[in-house]
C-alpha cells in the first residue's frame, strides 16, 4: 500500500513539475561578439538574411548572424549586422547584456524573462 502512494504521489509531483506548463512560450536572440540577450514572448515571424528570407510563426532560440533580421509578431525588427545590434531602430551599447521587449514594442534593458523555475 505504501508504494502505491508514494507511486502516486510521484506521479502527481512530476505532472505538477511539467517546465511547459509554468513557463509561457517565448523567443530568445542573442549574439556573441558583443554578446547581448534579446528576450520577447512574441513570435518570430519573419527572418531575413541578406536576400534570403524566411517565414515562420514559432517561437525561436537562436543566435543572430551578421546581417540578420529577425522580426517578431508585434512588428519589432531585431537587426545584427555582426557589430552592432539594433531593436527596433534603437542602438543598443555593448555594455547592455540582457534586454525584454514588450507586447507593446517598448524596449526594456537590463531586464530578462524567467525561464527557468
Amino acid at each position: 500500500m505504501r508504494t502505491i502512494a508514494i507511486m502516486l504521489l510521484s506521479a502527481v509531483a512530476v505532472g505538477c513539475l511539467k517546465v511547459s506548463d509554468r513557463i509561457p512560450a517565448h523567443t530568445h536572440l542573442w549574439t556573441e561578439k558583443p554578446l547581448h540577450n534579446v528576450w520577447s514572448y512574441q513570435p518570430v515571424i519573419r527572418i531575413a538574411t541578406g536576400e534570403n528570407v524566411a517565414m515562420t510563426n514559432s517561437f525561436l532560440s537562436m543566435q543572430l548572424l551578421a546581417n540578420e533580421t529577425v522580426e517578431l509578431s508585434n512588428g519589432v525588427s531585431v537587426t545584427f549586422d555582426g557589430m552592432v545590434l539594433q531593436v527596433g531602430g534603437i542602438v543598443i551599447p555593448t555594455n547592455i547584456l540582457n534586454m525584454v521587449i514588450a507586447p507593446d514594442g517598448e524596449l526594456e534593458t537590463n531586464a530578462f524573462i524567467r525561464t527557468f523555475w
